[in-house]
């Protein structure tokens, strides 16, 4: 591959911080495939199990609605990705990508990617990493729209937000406390993905803590630097910036919450608060950066984990989103008291990954 080509694939997101040889590498294994003007690199409803990086040419970004209408969402060039979640969790695709111009794109699979961990685990880490980035920006677009319709709800006269009000104080502000003792591990529940043995793996450089009831785990607004696995008691996730204090869910052992701040230090979308007294192991992002770096099996997993759930609650929030918008809920005074609520769950949602959209 040329000169040129490596160094369009250098400024792709999901290459970005690997060495120049490494991206050598990805381009000598990786596929590529050469589509004249007019040819579908990938058609909306097709399963999906790749993304690509387009090296030349241009390519249109296109959705189809069910009544048939045709909207072009983006156009992308060398340089520029698509698809990059089908890679961590293959799905039927979201859109058609359609090249306008003679194009040349490379293709990362799902199973190019294993295949990558197994024997460089350093380059699947950095790019796990960028797909993780990539995911990010799709939270705060969705976020943002989010925030569009809260805003037009409150305005809408005969508001009547139907979840159950709380406190928005602290509450007990004491400072949590390093657990005493031998903590059994081998009891605790498991957060999806992870494996007998990982937790005690954060615990080694994590901290494992004592929040008393009533006690903060993190505050709505606040900056966050670190995510939680509850391992006893509970804890209640609710929103304190719309409309008063407003109940949202509540988390109890095995829980993983707050795992987009190992990657983007985004403002809370929520408050955790301790319901009881609270076992809870704290991860921050410079731990977690240090296991990435790392490249351990267990890291890659652990990554992948953070990926996955990411992608798939954004999906589910985009088309639950979808689903509130084309209802129209909202247009009378009824529809506005049972929009608002719901649209706080799908926020919050996106930002901790183990609170349900449905619930």
């Amino acid at each position: 591959m040329s000169s040129d080509f490596i160094d369009t694939m250098r400024r792709a997101d999901v290459f970005w911080g690997l060495e120049r040889e490494d991206v050598v590498v990805l381009a000598e294994v990786l596929p590529q495939l050469r589509l004249a003007a007019g040819e579908h690199l990938c058609k909306q409803g097709s399963m999906g199990a790749s993304m690509f990086v387009i090296l030349e040419g241009r390519v249109q970004v296109r959705v189809s609605d069910p009544r048939g209408q045709t909207t072009t969402v983006g156009v992308l060039g060398p340089g520029e990705t698509v698809g990059e979640m089908a890679c961590i969790d293959p799905s039927p695709r979201s859109a058609a990508v359609l090249a306008v111009q003679p194009t040349l794109a490379l293709e990362l699979s799902s199973d190019n990617l294993a295949t990558i961990e197994d024997v460089a685990p350093a380059i699947a880490a950095t790019v796990v990493t960028g797909i993780i980035r990539h995911v990010t920006q799709r939270l705060r677009q969705t976020n943002e729209r989010i925030e569009m319709e809260l805003r037009r709800a409150q305005r809408e006269p005969g508001r009547k937000p139907s979840l159950a009000p709380v406190s928005t104080s602290e509450g007990r502000t004491a400072a949590p406390k390093a657990y005493r003792g031998v903590f059994p591990w081998r009891e605790a529940p498991l957060p999806e993905g992870l494996q007998q043995g990982d937790l005690e793996t954060l615990a080694s450089a994590g901290r494992l803590m004592v929040y008393e009831p009533g006690a903060v785990l993190c505050l709505e607004g606040k900056p966050g630097a670190s995510c939680f696995v509850i391992l006893e008691g509970s804890v209640e996730v609710f929103k304190a910036s719309l409309g008063g204090g407003r109940h949202l869910a509540m988390l109890g052992p095995g829980s993983l919450l707050g795992q987009l701040a190992l990657v983007d230090s985004s403002p809370r979308s929520a408050s955790v608060r301790a319901q009881e007294r609270v076992v809870a192991l704290e991860v921050g992002r410079d731990v977690f950066e240090r296991l990435v770096r790392a490249a351990s099996p267990f890291a890659l997993r652990f990554q992948r984990q953070i990926a996955l759930s990411g992608t798939r609650q954004l999906r589910l929030a985009d088309a639950r989103l979808a689903s509130l918008l084309d209802q129209g809920e909202g247009k009378d005074e009824r529809g506005a008291a049972e929009r608002e609520p719901k649209l706080q769950r799908v926020q919050t949602a996106l930002y901790e990954w183990d609170v349900s959209i449905e619930d």
